[in-house]
């Protein structure tokens, strides 16, 4: 039976801030055209004449002209095989410690910054980590305070949203903030690396009484930093470690035993790199960058292998003590 006009969208799918496979959903008949569902919206129409109401509160981009509808499956859920989302593109940004404000730009070609807003205290030395706290696809920044042992996230675009404080790991111990979405559900959460030792611990959740997750992984010592990504473009990140001396980068892809999935040299800064990782084309697949202190330039490649930088550029930015920031600051 030929069913024409509008129909209800349901959705039931595996959903990350990642690109992956849309299971099954309710579409109009037809050609699916983009369509972009974010926050918490009523989408309303008729099935059979009668009026129905869906209620979605995430965010996702479906692209133009993925599937033809023709035909129906059973409980009105109509299917769409191999649907994709848009995965978001990470860019850069900085968090000024001294003056405990972030700056955020939302392509990565230099210039001004898209916004700026104060964060935190002034006059600090806290560690910022990026990630998406909430699942709506935007990645925020919390600041680490490595004196308390506390997590400090702020939700919303501009960091002024769920005000929160995450007790977590040991005080004064030098370890070093990251975070990742470790199980696939979309939501990313905080982790600490400890250098001296290769120990990471993963947050199962922004809680206190959340599980953890802890693994050693790669070389140790003080030259070590952590890295975290979805290395395969599963929806999924692990963790890997960048050597700030050698410019080795060592990238694992299993969270249980956190085996040794890349290794290879990545090293075009002039002075000490500072790394950072994410989706730096949009094909879902995160990889690695530094930031060069000395030159001031971002310098990212797009290949998890040895080769010079696809991107190189400057964020006019002032600071003595500006601390690089990777995310998808605006959920496109």
């Amino acid at each position: 039976m030929e069913v024409e006009g509008f129909q209800t969208i349901k959705l039931r799918y595996r959903y990350t801030s990642k690109a992956v496979a849309i299971e099954e959903v309710k579409v109009p008949f037809g050609t699916l055209d983009a369509i972009r569902i974010s926050d918490t919206v009523t989408i309303s129409g008729e099935v059979d004449g009668q009026s129905v109401s869906e209620t979605e509160s995430r965010v996702f981009w479906v692209a133009k002209d993925i599937a033809e509808v023709k035909s129906r499956d059973s409980e009105e859920i109509w299917k769409l095989k191999d649907a994709k989302l848009k995965a978001g593109i990470s860019t850069m940004g900085f968090y000024d410690p001294d003056l405990g404000r972030i700056s955020v730009r939302n392509s990565n070609d230099g210039g001004k910054p898209d916004q700026t807003y104060e964060q935190g205290p002034q006059s600090v030395n806290w560690l910022p980590v990026s990630g998406d706290w909430d699942s709506d696809s935007i990645q925020t920044v919390a600041l680490y305070d490595p004196t308390a042992g506390k997590f400090h996230f702020a939700d919303g675009a501009d960091g002024s949203k769920g005000q929160q404080v995450l007790r977590f790991g040991p005080r004064n111990a030098g370890t070093l903030p990251l975070a990742g979405d470790w199980n696939g559900n979309g939501t990313d959460t905080v982790g600490l690396y400890n250098p001296a030792t290769g120990l990471f611990s993963l947050k199962e959740q922004n809680r206190r009484e959340s599980a953890i997750i802890k693994c050693r992984f790669g070389p140790s010592g003080q030259n070590t930093r952590p890295l975290a990504g979805d290395w395969t473009a599963t929806g999924v990140d692990h963790i890997g470690v960048y050597n700030v001396e050698t410019g080795e980068v060592a990238l694992s892809n299993q969270t249980s035993d956190c085996s040794l999935f890349r290794q290879f040299l990545y090293n075009p800064a002039k002075g000490e790199p500072m790394p950072l990782s994410g989706d730096w084309d949009g094909n879902g697949r995160d990889s690695v960058g530094v930031y060069d202190s000395r030159s001031r330039r971002f310098l990212l490649r797009n290949a998890l292998r040895a080769g010079p930088p696809n991107l190189s550029f400057r964020l006019k930015v002032e600071g003595s003590r500006l601390l690089p920031i990777a995310g998808d600051w605006d959920g496109l």
